[in-house]
């Protein structure tokens, strides 16, 4: 019997699809590795309902960078756990969010495609199947060099702090860049 779960959230490779210019796209790292989590920590998190059992949320760098200026957005395609996250297998979930975005050093906005109320944000989360633009004030929204920071919010179902075995968490996925000329 061990004592120990191995919680590894192999998280997120980057891929760019960019239109007529080569565009490419970073992220920090690819791993987040929380390396042995003793099992007493997630129960005694479990039993404070403490949302990820003992897993803190990490922050990561995503950069794009674009021979010349594209209207830019971003798309996680993973494996869905429901409508607001992404499965942390084998039982769990992560949730991303994007914030803190710069296009060309200056100060940069999300706008979620498909919501009607055109709200720029400084912060989004990113949900399955979601595109996010990006915009600098007064809507332009073409620019060659994106940094954002992407928070990543993982979360244990409270069955993990019972386990007896070792267990490794993990999910997959890849970040999608779309560049665009603007206005086309």
């Amino acid at each position: 019997m061990s004592k120990w779960s191995v919680i590894a959230l192999a998280l997120l490779s980057a891929g760019a699809a960019a239109e007529e210019a080569p565009c490419s796209l970073t992220l920090s790292a690819s791993n987040l590795d929380y390396g042995v989590v003793p099992l007493a920590a997630l129960r005694e998190d479990v039993n404070r309902s403490v949302s990820g059992a003992g897993l803190e949320a990490r922050v990561l760098r995503l950069q794009a960078m674009c021979e010349q200026p594209r209207a830019l957005a971003l798309r996680f395609n993973g494996p869905v756990a429901d409508a607001a996250a992404f499965r942390f297998r084998p039982l769990g979930l992560v949730r991303l969010v994007l914030r803190s975005a710069t296009l060309d050093g200056r100060d940069a906005y999300f706008r979620v495609e498909g919501e009607n109320d055109g709200e720029r944000r400084r912060s989004t989360p990113l949900r399955p199947g979601q595109l996010v633009w990006v915009y600098l004030d007064g809507g332009v929204g073409a620019g060659q060099a994106l940094q954002v920071e992407l928070e990543v919010q993982p979360a244990l179902p409270a069955g993990a702090a019972h386990s007896r075995e070792r267990e490794r968490w993990r999910m997959d996925g890849v970040f999608e860049l779309q560049a665009t000329v603007p206005g086309v």
